[in-house]
């Protein structure tokens, strides 16, 4: 029994080396033999007429390390106003990828806020589309956009304050926008 009792340290320091050892070098030896009749064999013992084969080490990918997001429709919370500071700013409506199909080209637009604009600091929200200012300054969270040209478009919300200095962005939202032409005919049935 003592005999039993000293191979279990020498197996346990065995397995670590083992273990340490990086994953191709611990890696069996593969051969490969072709027969006769043209099968081909993979062992990973040696037999007569077989000839070891050379594995490359496997492959890897590491990720890069992330960046700060710079993106210029992330939200940006600058030192806030005195009196409030907005926790949630973002559009809800229409939503990020919505398809529209609104003839007239009206579009609704929801902005969620938290806690409500500090109108008294003289704070507004407006908002862009593809990059272009397309409303005056407001302090409704519920805008109509009306005509809006078909296709896709990038919309932002923006809170400026008295002097017209951006405090806050909310997420670009995407939106398609879907408007019957003329120029399309239905297909015609047999």
């Amino acid at each position: 029994m003592r005999h039993e009792n000293h191979l279990w340290p020498l197996c346990g320091l065995l397995l670590l080396v083992v273990l340490g050892q990086p994953a191709n070098q611990a890696q069996a030896a593969i051969y490969k033999q072709v027969l006769p009749d043209g099968s081909v064999i993979f062992s990973d013992q040696q037999e007569t007429g077989a000839t070891e084969i050379e594995i490359p080490p496997a492959q890897g990918y590491q990720a890069p390390r992330l960046q700060p997001d710079t993106r210029p429709g992330r939200i940006e919370h600058h030192q806030p106003q005195p009196g409030k500071r907005y926790r949630i700013f973002r559009i809800t409506a229409p939503e990020d990828d919505a398809a529209i199909r609104q003839n007239a080209g009206n579009v609704a637009v929801n902005i969620a806020l938290q806690p409500g604009l500090n109108q008294r600091a003289g704070h507004r929200i407006v908002l862009t589309l593809d990059n272009k200012l397309i409303q005056s300054p407001t302090a409704t969270t519920h805008i109509l956009l009306k005509n809006v040209d078909r296709g896709t478009h990038k919309l932002q919300a923006l809170i400026e304050d008295a002097q017209g200095k951006t405090l806050m962005r909310s997420p670009i939202v995407t939106f398609h926008l879907f408007r019957f032409s003329r120029l399309l005919k239905p297909a015609q049935r047999p």
